[in-house]
């Protein structure tokens, strides 16, 4: 069993401090190396158990940390916070936000104004709020604490906009001032406070809040693999007043060293015993639709739709000429400004709040990309010319990648052949959807196959991983809806 300490420090999101296991006990350094290693065997039978997940792997000792395990650290603090809250009746005070928040502001595109930096700014925080079921008047609440973890210049750290005291307290294991960061940040947040859209009463203006970056007796600049964790025990612990406050941390190296192994334990157990945190899904389908190569290479040539006035038309190209931009410096594409499209063009019934079915959404955006590019009634478009108007159904099954050269004509109704043509009718399969858990809940993974490298990739949220074939996910994982091309050798 772990030896713990008494911890002289304030409430933490986890409830109350009394006897913390993840504060070394220094007297007993046996029962310390004992504990420590027990807790190491674990991280690795949970990596080996769920090694798919690739984000986790940075959870081993020494590791860089990927945003992702932040992310999902947030979520799970709000979860604590509800269930403390509901507890003891009281209101929600705490409000833990992702890092993506600050990346969609700061890491724009070079030609995105500062009005479409704040928007997606707004609409991701507002997102957010929704998916952790918090109000957005809280945002502003006089004895609120908003958490915004940073990720800047290969390092992170927390940004608190302190509600209680009128001050923006910067968190940092490291010694350095991140002033321009911080004064983004802030700008983005009162702009989203000053947005009537969001019916938010401000309660002070922001010239009257101090920004102040807090000295802790355990800042060093030496230790930069840990700062992700630094930076999730500062959101745990910290409740807006730096005096006293005490998260465990000593700045003795030795110890400090520890108790963050420890802390990479502990949260890595948290996070994989959550079933909330990988529960929102977001419309991934486009994503899949980008491998059927026609419509891909209509959509990369505007000319070929700019007599359309449709926005999702317009968006959906736009996005898929960043996914097959051969120039982008980023490896990463948001989807917000189409999601934000789909909201709009289906009357909210697929927006970003809640999980939609894939099937659901697939049917409906074709039909809507087909209608929007049609000149007349009696004309055809890309995506008949792709899918002839057909969205097909199946039993359940169990189907493993590659599935190559499949007779279909069998078992679905294939577009029959011009004159001179022959029937085509051997498929190559490119993207599978699964579901996982039962009806109505669980979430969306899509495996989809990059030809070109006979890679197979796993898609869930904003998460993506190359899996093997021969993958154990993979091969059990039952289908729930696929994506064939016609096979090369037949086209």
């Amino acid at each position: 069993m772990v030896q713990g300490s008494v911890v002289p420090s304030p409430k933490t999101g986890l409830g109350k401090s009394t006897v913390d296991p993840l504060v070394p006990e220094t007297e007993d350094k046996t029962e310390q190396a004992k504990s420590q290693v027990k807790g190491l065997k674990l991280l690795r039978f949970w990596l080996k158990k769920d090694i798919k997940q690739k984000q986790l792997q940075g959870m081993q000792p020494g590791s860089w940390i990927n945003c992702a395990v932040i992310n999902a650290w947030s979520v799970r603090m709000n979860q604590h916070n509800r269930k403390k809250n509901n507890s003891n009746k009281t209101p929600r005070d705490c409000i833990y936000f992702s890092t993506l928040p600050y990346r969609f502001y700061s890491e724009a595109a070079a030609d995105e104004t500062l009005d479409e930096r704040q928007t997606n700014f707004n609409t991701r925080v507002n997102r957010e709020l929704r998916l952790n079921s918090i109000k957005r008047s809280l945002i502003s609440s006089p004895g609120s604490l908003i958490f915004f973890p940073v990720r800047h210049a290969n390092h992170s750290f927390v940004v608190c906009i302190n509600n209680r005291r009128n001050t923006i307290d910067v968190i940092n294991n490291g010694t350095r001032t991140y002033v321009q960061p911080v004064e983004n940040l802030k700008t983005a947040f009162y702009s989203y406070l000053k947005n009537k859209k969001n019916k938010i009463k401000i309660h002070r203006d922001e010239n009257e809040v101090k920004t102040r970056f807090l000295k802790l007796k355990w800042q060093d600049n030496s230790n930069r693999n840990d700062c992700a964790v630094y930076t999730m025990r500062h959101m745990e612990t910290y409740q807006g007043h730096s005096a006293g406050w005490d998260p465990g941390f000593t700045g003795v190296t030795n110890q400090d060293q520890q108790m963050l192994n420890l802390l990479r334990i502990k949260y890595l157990a948290e996070i994989l015993s959550s079933r909330e945190i990988n529960s929102y899904a977001d419309k991934f389908m486009e994503r899949s639709l980008m491998r059927v190569t026609p419509l891909r290479n209509f959509f990369l040539v505007p000319e070929n739709y700019q007599h359309c006035e449709s926005r999702l038309l317009h968006r959906f190209g736009e996005l898929a000429r960043k996914i097959w931009n051969p120039q982008n410096f980023k490896k990463h594409v948001g989807p917000h400004e189409f999601l934000k499209a789909v909201n709009e063009a289906s009357n909210e019934r697929f927006g970003t709040s809640q999980q939609s079915d894939p099937v659901e959404f697939l049917s409906w955006l074709l039909n809507t990309l087909h209608t929007d590019l049609r000149v007349s009634k009696s004309s055809s478009s890309i995506i008949h010319q792709c899918f002839q108007g057909e969205l097909e159904g199946g039993e359940d099954g169990l189907f493993n990648f590659p599935v190559k050269n499949l007779e279909l004509k069998y078992y679905i109704p294939l577009p029959a052949p011009k004159e001179s043509e022959n029937l085509v009718s051997k498929y190559d399969l490119i993207a599978n959807v699964v579901h996982d858990d039962k009806a109505g809940e669980g979430a969306y993974r899509v495996f989809e196959q990059r030809k070109s490298q006979e890679l197979l990739y796993q898609l869930q949220d904003l998460n993506v991983s190359e899996v093997l074939f021969q993958d154990k996910t993979v091969e059990l994982s039952e289908a729930y809806m696929q994506i064939y091309e016609q096979h090369p050798h037949q086209q």
